[in-house]
């Protein structure tokens, strides 16, 4: 037998178009202490046929210790883990990135394994109807603009394991951060003496809006002892709440101390029933709900 060399770039890895990823209806799991990586074009989590005898269709899942999705619009290299570009081997960097498309009934879980992390990155994502669920690994979601919708559940919880932390949410878009129709954002300690994570959405030029019943919350129940600090960041743009939705940390009274709230934004409008809040029913003190504002507060319903 004989073995034939030829450039990296004969095997398509260096093209201008990096090929899509497409998981329809599959069940994607991982050994618990491994890590589940999807990298590539644009990538779509989603449906396949209906199951057999049925109307229903197929959802997808992505489990693993650990889970990483990256999408590129262009030749270059991410390094797993961290999801950083960095140069490939001909020099070149990403120089965009692709859509991270999540729908319909789909399930990201590390939570099995004790709840590694979960890492999403692209140039747009958008994640509708979909659950996200880690232990007390971080949950951390980089785009330019990032729409989480339709009862989108993406959460952070640690129960009775002892001296775990649940992990921290952060949500980053350069563009922009929206969340509608009832997608919920939350971090969760229950039935143990740990500490529910710090939720953070930030964006460097955009607006961040919550709509139609969209919450965030960090909680602390049934034995959970403090809840996390929420914080809202669009310091060049604006804030908004709309139609019911809220912004709360949250506590019974077998819980301890609650998180503060931070908003910075040039504007902020709560609006149409909607409210930021610090629900504390034990008897520790409520968090403080900071608002840093450039321009104004609008109040209305």
């Amino acid at each position: 037998s004989s073995f034939t060399s030829a450039p990296v770039a004969a095997f398509g890895f260096l093209g201008p178009n990096p090929a899509s990823i497409s998981v329809d209806g599959s069940n994607l799991k991982s050994q618990f202490d491994q890590s589940m990586t999807l990298v590539g074009g644009n990538i779509t989590v989603g449906p396949g046929k209906p199951v057999p005898g049925s109307d229903a269709l197929k959802a997808p899942s992505i489990q693993g210790g650990q889970v990483y999705i990256a999408s590129l619009a262009s030749p270059g290299e991410i390094l797993v883990g961290t999801l950083s570009p960095t140069v490939n081997v001909i020099g070149r960097s990403p120089g965009a990135l692709g859509t991270v498309q999540i729908s319909k009934s789909s399930t990201i879980d590390t939570s099995e394994s004790g709840g590694g992390a979960i890492h999403i990155r692209g140039g747009r994502l958008i994640v509708n109807g979909t659950n996200i669920f880690a232990k007390t690994g971080d949950i951390l979601l980089d785009g330019a603009t990032i729409s989480l919708n339709d009862s989108t559940w993406i959460v952070t919880f640690v129960d009775a394991n002892p001296g775990a932390k649940a992990g921290n949410i952060v949500i980053t878009a350069s563009e922009g951060i929206s969340m509608d129709s009832k997608a919920k954002v939350e971090s969760q300690a229950s039935a143990s003496l740990n500490d529910a994570g710090n939720i953070t959405l930030r964006t460097s030029q955009g607006n961040i809006t919550l709509s139609n019943e969209a919450t965030i919350i960090s909680g602390a129940f049934t034995g959970g002892r403090n809840t996390g600090s929420i914080e809202i960041d669009a310091q060049n743009g604006d804030v908004r709440l709309g139609n019911a939705s809220l912004i709360f940390p949250s506590t019974d009274q077998d819980a301890g101390k609650m998180g503060d709230v931070k908003i910075t934004a040039n504007n902020l409008h709560i609006l149409d029933k909607s409210a930021i809040d610090s629900d504390n029913r034990s008897t520790q003190a409520a968090g403080n709900v900071d608002i840093q504002l450039k321009g104004l507060l609008r109040l209305t319903g």
